[in-house]
Order: C-alpha cells, then sequence, then structure tokens
C-alpha cells in the first residue's frame, strides 16, 4: 500500500494509478557538448522533451541551474560551478504543480576538460609522456 508524509504526519493511500502520458519526461539533452559540462558552470544546456507545462526547477548533482527560458517541450538553463565531489551525477527536474520529471536515465556530467588550466592547478596542461593522477569520482574529459 503507498503512504505520503508530509511535514511528519503519514496518509495510507488506497487508489495510486501513473499514467505516462500525464508525467513530464525527458527526452534529449543538449548543449555545447550534449550531456556534458565543465566544472567551471556559466555552459547553456537544453533539455527536450514533454510535459514542461509550469514553471521548472532544475538541479544539476544538487547544484542549481538557473532556467532562463521554458516551453512546453524545452527547458534551457544555465549551469553554475561545482566544487569537486566524488559520485556519481544526478538530475532532477521538477515542474510547477505536476512534479518530477522522468529523465528516463538521462544524466548531464560536469566535467574537468583536460584543455583548461583550472583542472591543473592553474598550470599548463601535462605534457605527452608526462604522468598524471587522477582522483576516483573525477570525470575527466580528453578534448585535445
Amino acid at each position: 500500500m503507498a503512504k505520503v508524509t508530509v511535514d511528519g504526519n503519514t496518509t495510507e493511500l488506497t487508489d495510486v494509478t501513473y499514467d505516462e502520458a500525464e508525467t513530464p519526461s525527458l527526452t534529449a539533452i543538449s548543449g555545447v557538448m550534449p550531456r556534458y559540462g565543465s566544472v567551471l558552470g556559466g555552459e547553456q544546456v537544453t533539455f527536450t522533451g514533454m510535459g514542461f507545462s509550469g514553471a521548472a526547477t532544475v538541479k544539476i548533482d544538487d547544484r542549481p541551474c538557473s532556467v532562463t527560458s521554458q516551453t512546453g517541450t524545452e527547458i534551457v538553463c544555465t549551469t553554475v560551478n561545482k566544487p569537486y565531489v566524488p559520485g556519481e551525477p544526478t538530475l532532477e527536474i521538477n515542474i510547477a504543480g505536476v512534479g518530477a520529471v522522468a529523465t528516463r536515465g538521462l544524466v548531464y556530467r560536469y566535467v574537468s576538460r583536460w584543455s583548461d588550466k583550472e583542472t591543473w592547478g592553474n598550470d599548463i596542461p601535462p605534457l605527452e609522456g608526462e604522468a598524471v593522477e587522477i582522483p576516483s569520482g573525477q570525470h575527466l574529459l580528453v578534448d585535445v
């Protein structure tokens, strides 16, 4: 039996139905590099799907993504910076008055780019033949 808890009060639900046609869903993510973006933030990401008819809020890895435009089938937001924290990427999109968007396993991944000096402590990227150590859980995009 399904239960809902709000402010510590639990209510049992007798009838719970799910209607895929009523559930907002994500079908694609695009941006400068589809589904990837710099840990430095400031990148525009477009989420395409259906059922985006209310005001949207977006969180990528528990970091807000500021919505800059929205239609019933598209949400565009701008990322903020993300300090290194090991773990798998998460994506939460909520539509006011409707609820969570079914992301269908699609995620946006914050990455450190090999070509960014910031990845290397504001120094030049390693040269051919040099050894590097990548911390577990850090997502490194070799873009050069």
